[in-house]
């Protein structure tokens, strides 16, 4: 008998794909131009502010957080004011505002706190965010360097190191840097800001780099340090990691009674921008569903995952795209696989290090389908674009 394409018709699969991706990549589309205008404009207004003749008795930081609002949904805030350095530590900001009255002063979670532009910061300091946030850690890396570190304030020194070791493990995850440069930055992070509000981020990170560079150990008492913090959302990220070392030392059932109460809490909640905790244990029960030859409970986790995420949350969907591939991929569902990759590549541009991954995953199932042409584009995009070379 002969052997069939399991696409079918090759042209009528690319309509297919065409068809589904179009209307949905518009509204992301138009979603991230919305996201620039805003950024372009809080970018001016602070430009503006700092330009101003008036004389001010303190310091205008600006601080961008997330806050729960009337029907319990997470929404993003910015205030203005003075970062109190002093009061500041791993679980807190705290601000102080003017009032009518005179002054207040908040208190924010760190775990809340998405950015926080310092009135002494360098201008270079904002744009390599924007760079960051649009997916550009190269280009991120560049503008931090450009910065005369010589007489910077204590926490403006710091926001530049936490930039600097971001940038440095997401440009490596996009297959453009070594893993072990962005490790070895956030372990000089953890070790030098131990009162920073981004202390706990950072102990994640770092082993998150502590696996990748094959140090299980190292990474274990990362995590359950960070297991250990005052907020919940924190101490689930620490479960998350140590449920991922024990898919990694193939111990699914560890796995399963770490992950299974973090799927089920449906309180947990992070960063906007960022991956729930929630998500990425969703995503990380379903490897666990496909290593034990459950493929259609584990895909299943997966669909559910993607239903009960907000349009928004572009990392998120991405990462879930991502993982549907790679369990149909294993599971020799290639047409399932090549959509699920294309729906990344296709939908997320501000997702770097997904995008790469879809591709370098995408050349060897379009040689598997017989699609050699698409293969070689592929390729020479990964080059191009990613500066991402392939073996095929």
């Amino acid at each position: 008998m002969a052997k069939t394409n399991p696409l079918g018709n090759c042209r009528a699969h690319d309509a297919t794909v065409a068809k589904e991706c179009k209307m949905t990549a518009t509204r992301r589309y138009d979603s991230f131009r919305r996201i620039i205008r805003r950024i372009s404009a809080l970018t001016l207004t602070l430009a503006l502010a700092l330009s101003c003749v008036c004389v001010q008795a303190a310091s205008t930081d600006v601080v961008r957080y997330v806050q729960r609002d009337a029907s319990g949904e997470f929404v993003p805030i910015s205030i203005e004011g003075a970062v109190l350095f002093e009061q500041c530590d791993c679980d807190k900001i705290v601000v102080q505002t003017r009032t009518q009255d005179g002054t207040d002063t908040i208190t924010i979670p760190s775990e809340n706190v998405l950015w926080i532009q310092f009135d002494s910061a360098p201008m270079e300091m904002g744009t390599a965010r924007v760079e960051i946030e649009v997916g550009n850690y190269a280009e991120a890396l560049e503008k931090l360097d450009d910065i005369d570190e010589k007489n910077l304030e204590t926490m403006v020194a710091q926001e530049l190191e936490w930039y600097r070791a971001y940038a440095k493990t997401e440009l490596a995850r996009a297959k453009a840097g070594k893993i072990a440069d962005g490790g070895r930055a956030f372990d000089a992070f953890v070790k030098k800001n131990q009162n920073h509000y981004r202390y706990y981020d950072a102990l994640y990170y770092l082993g998150d780099t502590l696996m990748a560079v094959n140090q299980p150990k190292l990474a274990s008492a990362k995590f359950e340090q960070l297991a250990q913090a005052q907020s919940p959302n924190y101490r689930a990220r620490g479960d998350l990691g140590l449920a991922r070392l024990a898919i990694l030392e193939q111990d699914d059932e560890k796995a399963r009674q770490l992950l299974e109460p973090l799927v089920a809490d449906e309180t947990l909640d992070e960063k906007l921008e960022g991956l729930d905790v929630r998500v990425a244990a969703q995503i990380e029960l379903a490897t666990v569903f496909a290593n034990q030859n459950d493929v259609e409970q584990a895909l299943q986790t997966l669909r559910d995952a993607l239903n009960s995420t907000a349009n928004t949350a572009v990392l998120q969907q991405a990462r879930i795209y991502l993982a549907l591939g790679r369990i149909a991929a294993n599971a020799e569902r290639d047409e399932e696989a090549i959509l699920a990759y294309l729906h990344v590549d296709l939908l997320y541009p501000t997702a770097r290090a997904e995008r790469v991954a879809a591709l370098q995953a995408l050349v060897p199932l379009w040689r598997k389908v017989g699609r050699e042409e698409r293969a070689r584009e592929t390729s020479e995009r990964l080059r191009t674009r990613f500066n991402v070379k392939t073996d095929n």
